[in-house]
């Protein structure tokens, strides 16, 4: 349906062999906003980027590449805000947010 819309969860879409860059490739124009966050690939963890097993840097060569722009928001537990704010300022150099 032409109205249809999504948020994309990468650290789902990675449980279970998901491959994020994929997803983001090949849906772009139907993602309004993202979900970031890490795990190892086999439970949905919530880890802050990084401390997992999901490639971020691939994920944002996917967000490049299709020129993608949307709401990006950080989910991960046990209140590690610090670590979630200097991987932010990691991303959005790389990605020049």
């Amino acid at each position: 349906h032409p109205d249809l819309y999504m948020m994309l969860d990468v650290g789902h879409d990675f449980v279970g062999e998901g491959d994020p860059s994929t997803t983001i490739d090949q849906l772009a124009q139907r993602i309004v906003g993202m979900n970031f966050h890490d795990n190892d690939g086999s439970a949905d963890a919530h880890k802050v980027p990084g401390d997992g097993c999901l490639d971020f840097h691939a994920a944002i060569r996917a967000i490049k590449k299709r020129d993608w722009f949307g709401l990006v928001v950080f989910e991960v537990r046990n209140g590690d805000f610090d670590r979630a704010r200097q991987v932010l300022s990691s991303i959005e150099k790389e990605a020049a947010l």
